[in-house]
């Protein structure tokens, strides 16, 4: 039992600087990652805003014209027919 406690504490500092580097690699990855996730995300959503705020002027304008467009049809009724 001894000797295996020893060659592991003669290895570890190797491996414990390994794991190390190995996980500084791996953090600046995931930083590299997220920071371009977020871009694309904040990006994506800047279009989906100016997209939602057109769809609204877009659904207010047809109801604008659906309201032109049913005075115009009542009004016609009402307007007395000129035969020609």
């Amino acid at each position: 039992m001894t000797a295996k406690h020893t060659s592991k504490n003669l290895l570890s500092p190797n491996n414990w600087k390994e794991k190390a580097k190995t996980r500084r690699e791996k953090m600046k990855q995931l930083q590299k990652r997220l920071k371009e996730i977020t871009i694309s995300r904040d990006t994506w959503k800047g279009k989906a805003t100016h997209r939602q705020a057109q769809i609204n002027e877009l659904q207010e304008e047809i109801k604008q014209l659906t309201k032109q467009l049913q005075e115009v049809k009542k009004n016609s009724r009402n307007a007395p027919k000129i035969q020609l």
